[in-house]
């Protein structure tokens, strides 16, 4: 079947139109970025025009086919996550956790941070209705900085603080093949930053969506509206592409009293809050298989704004007194280039490389953002033996300014200098040894970076699995991990305007506290377990200890998961995590009370039908406690989402997800310094979903 020239057409000149990259939206876009929107719309059209283009019958994995998949099957998945080259999930030695195309699809949650929510021992939770609190072992916080995020090879965190914002990470959610998770430490593979947890996002080959999708969805509480088009293409019987483009809406949350919130500055409790926001994002990726090698070249636009209701300081006084609703607008783009060769059969090399560029404006603090990378890898299996090695290197620019807020909360933030330049440099080595065939394992690395803020840093580990028959996997870890000093240590706060100034002057700078950054050093030690019980029942536990910063800080906890296959079409999956955190001060043990904890999920797979499926996701969350344990920042809450698809027939289905079931509203997560919490509303979504 050929395609109409004269559809695809009009759906390449149309998308600026119908994402927003119009009108006033335009004015605060990039010079840039407008001239890649405008390319990728001509990209679109062209590719699909009848000379290049003919479809093919490949389709996305059926939802029929991964419901028949049995539990033990995820069991045999191969990630690279752990040592950056294939292995076995089984058999890893890590807490490693992969979110797979039925969990995507099934549990109804239609963004990358929601989806996080379904991972063992992992704190997601709103802070209002754009962003975000997520964490891994330790108290949540907005940007995760100790947390690594990959998406197709690109680092999604912000070299200003080596954190991440969750609120502009966006792709086409059905184009996701799976999500895959380390808790706990990476660095000796992935660098620095990745003390606490690593997440990789990873798409599907644009072979695997040659087909011509759409969808559209509406509803109220978490998600307004959603639209979504995507075309398969291929060029030649190795060449393959897609092209996407989405636009959604979140919905408002609700302003609480100032037991649930940080709400002490008059906002209206019950009324509707201004933390809505609308984000519109274009993508393509083209795949080419051939001799042995796989070539991808992918990219994405976006552009959006976001309600904000930030803290700050009124004019004269110090502590933040006073809070204002602003708009926070963002943009950017990226490509990226993936190129992987099979030498002989024991060598191979890969490639990765990529720009990205970011714009962010508020009433705060204007960031824009250059990255470029090159990471290079070489594996080579020799005997028993597998090496991995490579080197990479990250060119870094900013251009920071303060904005000329007209806001009652006045900005204090600032970089000095207001543009920098940074660089970074890395040495990866790692090496499996098989010590008993097919059953014991022992991989040892380190990477070595050098970066401009503290120098040289070494990350090394060793890593240890024995898998006794099929059914066990025993497995312990060590590891040093180090979060690096950044661009935030050049900030620093500006009181210039107060009087009278009571702080240190600076003759640059005019009356100011400085705000420094240190290297935060992380030693940690796991020890898990893996058991396929029979072929419909799985557990998997780990424990960890850490200590952080010359031994100050202790951190300790354990993660239980459990999957069930009870009847041929009724699955559970159950998590549970407790953590505890403390540090010594004169020989007693001072507990912190900010860690929400015990946290579990209990998560329900039933087949009504062939065609008809009801799934159920609850969470339970304990209250957050200031760091002493005196005063109730979050109280606990247990969330029940709801989810239902119908299958029409092979092109048609439709999902109904009803979210927060057991409240009509209730808060999450409380960022007390810069943010005023929101909560969140009981929802509900339709998704109507077409393929053809």
């Amino acid at each position: 079947m050929i395609y109409r020239p004269t559809l695809t057409i009009y759906l390449g000149i149309n998308t600026q139109h119908l994402l927003g990259f119009t009108g006033t939206k335009m004015k605060r876009t990039p010079h840039k970025l407008l001239r890649l929107t405008s390319f990728l719309g001509l990209f679109a059209a062209s590719i699909a025009s009848p000379a290049v283009m003919a479809a093919t019958v490949d389709e996305d994995i059926s939802l029929e086919t991964l419901l028949e998949m049995d539990i033990t099957e995820l069991m045999d998945i191969e990630i690279n996550l752990v040592s950056r080259s294939n292995e076995r999930y089984f058999t890893t030695a890590a807490a490693t956790y992969v979110i797979t195309q039925e969990d995507i699809k099934r549990s109804g949650l239609r963004s990358i941070p929601e989806l996080l929510r379904l991972v063992p021992g992992f704190h997601v939770g709103h802070i209002d209705a754009n962003k975000w609190g997520i964490s891994s072992r330790k108290p949540a916080s907005q940007f995760t900085s100790d947390m690594l995020v990959l998406m197709d090879g690109r680092t999604l965190f912000t070299p200003l603080f080596n954190g991440t914002y969750w609120n502009v990470q966006d792709t086409f959610i059905e184009d996701i093949d799976r999500i895959e998770i380390i808790r706990g430490p990476g660095s000796a593979a992935w660098g620095a930053n990745a003390i606490n947890g690593i997440i990789n996002i990873i798409t599907k080959s644009a072979q695997d969506t040659q087909n011509t999708y759409l969808y559209a969805a509406a509803g109220e509480g978490e998600m307004r509206s959603e639209l979504g088009f995507r075309q398969g293409f291929n060029i030649d019987d190795k060449t393959y592409g897609r092209f996407y483009a989405k636009k959604r809406h979140k919905d408002h949350g609700e302003y609480l009293d100032a037991t649930n919130s940080n709400n002490t500055f008059g906002f209206p409790v019950g009324e509707e809050a201004h933390d809505d926001g609308q984000y519109a994002q274009l993508g393509f990726r083209i795949d080419q298989l051939r001799n042995g090698s796989e070539l991808t070249i992918q990219g994405d636009v976006y552009d959006g704004s976001l309600g904000d209701i930030r803290k700050g300081s009124a004019a004269g006084t110090i502590s933040p007194s006073v809070a204002d609703t602003n708009s926070i607008d963002v943009s950017g783009f990226n490509l990226i280039f993936n190129w992987k060769n099979k030498i002989t059969d024991n060598q191979s090399l890969s490639t990765t490389a990529y720009i990205d560029m970011t714009d962010r404006q508020d009433e705060a603090f204007n960031d824009h953002r250059e990255v470029a990378d090159i990471d290079i890898q070489h594996d080579i299996t020799w005997g028993q033996q597998h090496t991995s090695w490579g080197l990479s290197y990250r060119y870094h620019r900013d251009n920071t300014s303060n904005s000329n807020s007209s806001s009652i909360a006045r900005p204090r933030l600032n970089l000095y200098p207001t543009s920098k330049t940074d660089h970074l440099a890395e040495l990866f080595i790692q090496n499996k040894s098989e010590l008993i065939a097919d059953k014991l394992f022992l991989t040892i690395g380190s990477k070595f970076e050098e970066n401009d803020y503290s120098g040289s840093e070494h990350q090394p580990s060793a890593r240890l699995s024995y898998t006794p028959d099929k059914q066990q996997t025993f497995w312990l870890a060590t590891s040093r991990s180090v979060a690096t000093p950044t661009r935030g240590g050049d900030l620093y706060l500006d009181y210039n305007d107060l009087a009278p100034c009571i702080f240190p002057v600076d003759p640059v700078l005019g009356c100011i506290i400085d705000i420094t950054s240190t290297v935060s050093i992380s030693y940690t030690k796991e020890l898990g377990y893996r058991n396929i019980i029979n072929d419909r029942h799985i557990i998997d536990i780990a424990l960890y200890y850490q200590t952080l910063n010359n031994s100050d800080t202790h951190n300790s906890g354990i993660e239980i998961n459990t999957r069930h296959e009870l009847t041929k079409n009724w699955k559970l999956e159950y998590w549970f995590a407790q953590q505890y955190s403390y540090t010594e001060s004169t020989g007693d043990k001072v507990y912190n009370k900010l860690l929400q904890t015990p946290t579990m999920h209990l998560r329900s797979y039933y087949n009504i039908s062939k065609n008809l499926q009801f799934d159920l996701l609850a969470y339970y969350v304990a209250d957050k406690l200031n760091k002493a344990g005196s005063s109730l920042l979050a109280q606990s809450y247990t969330r029940l989402d709801a989810h239902v698809n119908w299958q029409y027939d092979k092109n048609i289905d439709i999902d109904f997800s009803v979210t927060n079931l057991t409240d009509d509203v209730h808060s999450e997560e409380r960022e007390d310094t810069s943010r005023v919490n929101t909560g969140v509303n009981r929802g509900y979504f339709v998704k109507l979903n077409y393929k053809f």
